[in-house]
């Protein structure tokens, strides 16, 4: 399983791709979502985005039904990670 953004309509999301069936699912809805990082147990993806210019962590389930934000007051969020558990 891969995880990255994909163009879609104009918004950039994060995407899902299973090498072995070849199916895209998009999990999260954009318009600019970047660099997706798997969680250390693959069952969560974090994420920055931008909300009217502002920028912001997120998490989403890979199945994309439980979703949580962090509101970081900055202006700009690049390339989270997550720290060993």
């Amino acid at each position: 399983m891969l995880s990255y953004v994909m163009q879609d309509e104009g918004r950039f999301r994060v995407v899902l791709h299973d090498l072995q069936t070849g199916q895209i699912t998009k999990i999260t809805d954009g318009p600019f979502d970047e660099a997706p990082k798997f969680s250390p147990n693959g069952h969560v993806i974090l994420y920055a985005h931008k909300i009217n210019g502002s920028g912001e962590l997120s998490t989403v389930s890979i199945d994309g039904v439980v979703r949580q934000s962090f509101n970081i007051n900055a202006d700009d969020i690049r390339e989270p990670a997550w720290a060993p558990l």
